[in-house]
């Protein structure tokens, strides 16, 4: 009975996505739920397909989260490429020639737009792509509060000025962050946090973890900024939380989603506060959205001006496959706790309410009708669910008609596939898949 209602939470939570959000704050866990349901997977996937071609691609995309967010906060500006008289923060001194992964959030970004015009954010996709690259590496999980919008300004002298240098004495590591709204403590866990998941870090080169400390208690820190954070400790009191989190990778973890967190929420541009800070693009401002998309799609995606009508159909087939994948995935979902409740008493079967289970179908229709692309793969959808919710109403505590529903719910998963079969050529798709374009 208690793995059955784990189950069932596990299930609701991958077909309905969750409701939390962060009541005191500006920005929220679900704020995708209704416009554009697959962001995280999406962006997931491109995170892994980028990081198993190269495996130091989750270093840089960590570390261009960190850059963007100390420059005017978490507003993407660090996308954005010399124009007129504005100056790309990409020629600050701290980023030429060493920031890389623009044309993975450029691919995610062109995805997105495919499967959800005009809805997610630039500095969501960093912000998404950064968590994801520390978890690639074996780091930390945690939920990704949503919402910013995108700044049209970069700063070239603000990221020159904000952006630690790897020689900063602690002095200036400690007034770089106070700036940022960040303590001492945040200091410490986010300090060469890109060196983590980078083979910078000599002892364990393809993980994330805590090794970066052990290497800087004995003075093998491989900056200078990582060192000082020792040899310029007067006090003790860095040294001590250093020692901590050498020795107890969980406080570490725990410590970092806490910082990293923080620091996602630095100065950002929200749906309120947009419009004084100039155009942003967003599902509450469609008409500055688009603009502002245009924009940025010139100043700080080049692979999508340039891109050749295959790449646009590789691309598109991308996009639609990772709908059908997820619908697909949320079905075998709903046809695997059927199943599971087909192998219990009727008492178990009994106890996940009629009115919840009638849930689960007509979420999925609902989240897949948001979807861009998808018209042929609902096309037979309707009917299915119809036969389903009058199976249901029936009464499911009767073990024999659950058989009919798994039919049912199979249906209508080979439904969709095969509808998608018929507006998107295989060949071209796989290729899509499997072998993605070359990252920076």
């Amino acid at each position: 009975m208690g793995i059955l209602k784990i189950l069932v939470v596990v299930i609701f939570g991958v077909v309905l996505h969750g409701i939390e959000s962060l009541g005191e704050g500006l920005l929220v866990f679900d704020y995708y739920k209704e416009t554009c349901p697959f962001v995280e997977d999406i962006v997931r996937r491109q995170v892994e397909i980028a990081v198993h071609k190269d495996p130091r691609m989750a270093a840089s995309l960590l570390r261009l989260h960190f850059h963007d967010c100390f420059v005017m906060g978490c507003d993407a500006s660090v996308l954005l490429d010399s124009i007129d008289e504005m100056v790309s923060e990409k020629q600050a001194a701290p980023n030429l020639n060493s920031l890389r992964g623009f044309s993975i959030i450029d691919e995610i970004k062109y995805i997105l737009e495919e499967a959800c015009p005009y809805t997610v954010s630039c500095s969501d996709i960093l912000t998404i792509a950064a968590r994801d690259a520390v978890v690639l590496r074996g780091g930390p999980e945690w939920a990704v509060l949503l919402g910013r919008k995108d700044s049209l300004k970069a700063s070239f002298d603000g990221a020159n000025k904000y952006i630690p240098s790897p020689n900063s004495s602690l002095e200036t590591l400690i007034a770089n962050f106070q700036q940022q709204g960040l303590n001492v403590q945040d200091l410490i866990v986010l300090s060469g946090q890109d060196q983590r998941v980078a083979p910078l870090d000599f002892r364990t080169p393809a993980r994330f973890d805590n090794h970066y400390f052990l290497n800087i208690l004995e003075g093998k820190g491989l900056l200078g900024s990582d060192d000082v954070l020792i040899t310029q400790d007067y006090e003790g009191e860095i040294r001590r939380q250093v020692w901590s989190y050498a020795s107890d990778q969980t406080l570490f973890f725990d410590s970092f989603v806490k910082s990293i967190v923080k620091m996602g929420n630095i100065n950002v541009l929200t749906s309120h506060e947009g419009p004084s800070h100039g155009p942003f693009h967003g599902p509450s401002n469609p008409r500055n959205g688009k603009s502002a998309f245009r924009r940025k799609k010139l100043q700080a995606t080049p692979t999508m001006a340039t891109a050749s009508p295959s790449g646009r159909s590789n691309r598109d087939g991308t996009a639609k496959a990772m709908v059908a994948d997820h619908i697909s995935q949320s079905v075998r979902s709903t046809s695997n706790l059927l199943h599971l409740m087909q192998q219990s008493s009727s008492a178990q079967a009994s106890s996940l309410s009629l009115a919840q289970l009638r849930k689960l179908p007509k979420n999925l229709l609902a989240k897949a009708s948001t979807m861009r692309n998808t018209g042929k793969i609902l096309e037979q959808m309707p009917q299915v669910v119809s036969s389903l919710d009058a199976y249901v109403e029936k009464g499911l505590e009767s073990i024999p008609r659950l058989q009919t529903v798994v039919q049912l719910l199979t249906n209508m998963e080979s439904s969709q596939l095969k509808s998608l079969s018929q507006f998107q050529h295989p060949q071209e798709e796989s290729e899509s898949l499997h072998q993605p374009k070359d990252v920076d």
